[in-house]
């Protein structure tokens, strides 16, 4: 993982910033956490961050007035807003005033990592040299007429049931964000509102150790009580 990506965390709930900072410095970021907006733009001015993580409800400021001052200001810095506040006049202010992307709490961190992933890579800032691997950012392929999934950094491919390579390709469409249930469900040709989900779930087991026998990282991660989502780069073939 690339470390010279600087990451701000604004979060004013102590537990949630301890746990999440703890979370990206494993995976290898650089990450600085302030719990109120005046300190963090301080450290921005002085030596910009690449992307922030961003509460709304700060005890000094509002995270949308954060984030169009960010914007107003011409600062390129990716902004995650990380809020409870899920209405849809909520999410839509958000996107107005900067936000690139809106997670609603509670969230799964394989999402928000995945998001923050992404979000480097759109603004050329990210590389995916994974702890000493190579730097050159490789991506996992999906051939859905051969039904064949392409491993990254390796010379093979893993052969996909139907149902597999179903389950796989609405993962991609929906990467970064997490696929719901329903819709991976769909995506069988099945009912969700008829179909056991005890299927769905051996479905993963099986397709998730098909992967892990032929890669060394395992890239899909459930999203509790929502569905699953892909976290490593990904793209049809």
């Amino acid at each position: 993982m690339n470390k010279y990506h600087r990451i701000a965390l604004v979060e004013d709930n102590a537990d949630l910033r301890e746990e999440l900072s703890f979370l990206l410095e494993e995976e290898g970021f650089e990450l600085q956490d302030f719990s109120e907006a005046a300190p963090f733009l301080n450290q921005h001015k002085r030596i910009p961050f690449d992307v922030v993580i961003l509460d709304i409800g700060l005890p000094d400021s509002d995270g949308f007035k954060v984030a169009q001052e960010l914007v107003s200001g011409k600062s390129n810095i990716g902004i995650i807003m990380l809020t409870a506040r899920a209405s849809l006049d909520n999410r839509i202010n958000g996107l107005d005033k900067g936000a690139d992307v809106y997670l609603t709490k509670p969230f799964e961190f394989a999402e928000l990592l995945a998001h923050l992933k992404a979000l480097l890579r759109r603004l050329d800032l990210y590389s995916s040299d994974r702890r000493g691997e190579s730097q050159t950012e490789d991506y996992w392929q999906l051939d859905p007429v051969r039904q064949l999934l392409l491993v990254p950094d390796a010379d093979h491919s893993i052969l996909l049931t139907q149902a597999e390579c179903s389950i796989v390709q609405q993962l991609f469409h929906s990467y970064p964000a997490h696929a719901p249930r329903s819709r991976l469900v769909e995506s069988l040709g099945e009912d969700y509102l008829q179909y056991d989900e005890r299927r769905l779930e051996q479905i993963m087991s099986r397709l998730r150790k098909k992967i892990q026998k032929h890669s060394r990282s395992s890239p899909i991660k459930a999203v509790r009580g929502r569905g699953y989502v892909f976290c490593e780069p990904a793209e049809m073939a």
